[in-house]
């Protein structure tokens, strides 16, 4: 008899409920048995949602203006529960805020624990805070001259290719002065001599998918990051922040197209937040779960 079959019978949606505020149930024998199946039913919920979605938004005349549509984010959603305890919010206001998994666990791997945070845009709210839990911080941004009080390692390099980034049309591009140096992710790592990355934040303004499509989605899976924490931004977000170029058709369907990717490399979304500012960007948190740990129905 299987542990799933041993323990179906016992475990029911309104345990796996009353888990979550009941302590003595909790601290019970079927406590194991009730998350186990409570991270069946969130992922199996959230990829139902997710794939029909898919087939329903691939049309490419998408509409992208109107009061109501488009909701670029509204088939994502958290894909794994985990519990509020390990869930924290970093130092800061608005887009340097970062949820993230695990305060506890960043103090006690101390400088084992490797951060990477691209685009810091003189907010470093997220990465010192890092910094005072412990962790080895690494910054990244070549439009950034403005570095007060920044508490880790910083690099003015441009994380990707040589495109957009010198384009006149872009928001940013009055910021980039004179020659960069332009590497990927892997070469950054390469460079600094860091086989594995804990957590990469991102906040760079539509490059987001540039870093998806040309780096994250072909990386060695064994050299993945464990945590992303990301601002996405989606056709139709302010220029005054993102250019045009960088999130040109990039609409419903390539939303829940990355998302599922991102699936299939063992990544869980485990908080959303809509910009209240811009309904076309919204903050998201991933975990890649172990492999021994992805439901496989």
């Amino acid at each position: 008899m299987t542990f799933l079959q041993a323990t179906d019978s016992i475990i029911t949606l309104e345990m796996i409920n009353a888990s979550r505020s009941d302590h003595s149930l909790i601290r019970s024998k079927f406590m194991s048995s009730i998350l186990y199946h409570q991270y069946h039913v969130v992922e199996t919920e959230s990829l139902k949602i997710l794939l029909d979605a898919m087939e329903l938004y691939i049309l490419d005349n998408e509409p992208i203006t109107g009061w109501l549509y488009p909701r670029p984010f509204e088939h994502v959603i958290p894909s794994y529960y985990i519990h509020p305890k390990y869930v924290h919010l970093s130092d800061g206001r608005g887009d340097v805020e970062k949820y993230f998994i695990g305060r506890e666990a960043i103090t006690m791997q101390g400088s084992n624990f490797i951060v990477y945070g691209l685009g810091i845009n003189g907010l470093p709210e997220f990465e010192n805070y890092m910094v005072d839990l412990g962790a080895s911080v690494y910054g990244f941004d070549c439009t950034d001259f403005n570095r007060p009080e920044y508490k880790f390692h910083f690099y003015q390099w441009c994380v990707g290719k040589n495109t957009s980034v010198i384009d006149p049309t872009n928001a940013f591009s009055d910021r980039v002065k004179g020659p960069q140096k332009f590497l990927s992710l892997t070469e950054i790592k390469r460079q600094l001599g860091h086989k594995k990355i804990d957590i990469l934040k991102f906040d760079i303004e539509g490059y987001e998918w540039d870093l998806f499509e040309d780096d994250l989605l072909h990386m060695d899976p064994d050299e993945l990051p464990e945590q992303l924490l990301f601002e996405l931004h989606t056709e139709g977000a302010n220029s005054k922040f993102v250019s045009p170029a960088n999130v040109y058709h990039r609409r419903h369907h390539q939303v829940n197209e990355l998302v599922y990717k991102l699936w299939l490399l063992g990544y869980r979304c485990v908080n959303i937040e809509l910009n209240v500012s811009d309904r076309y960007c919204a903050e998201l948190a991933f975990l890649r779960l172990p492999s021994k740990h992805v439901y496989h129905d």
